[in-house]
């Protein structure tokens, strides 16, 4: 037997399409430095 399930909450949107951008961890009032970004973390497997 399977089951699933979706939630949607009121006014959320969908994600944009394409490969998720970099993420920069510096403090907000700093400018963007494009060698202190890294990419996001890649998934990891799950053991079973």
């Amino acid at each position: 037997m399977s089951t699933s399930f979706e939630v949607k909450r009121a006014g959320e949107k969908p994600l944009p399409p394409g490969a998720p951008k970099p993420i920069d961890r510096r403090a907000p009032w700093l400018l963007e430095d494009p060698t202190k970004t890294r990419p996001p973390p890649e998934k990891k497997k799950k053991k079973r």
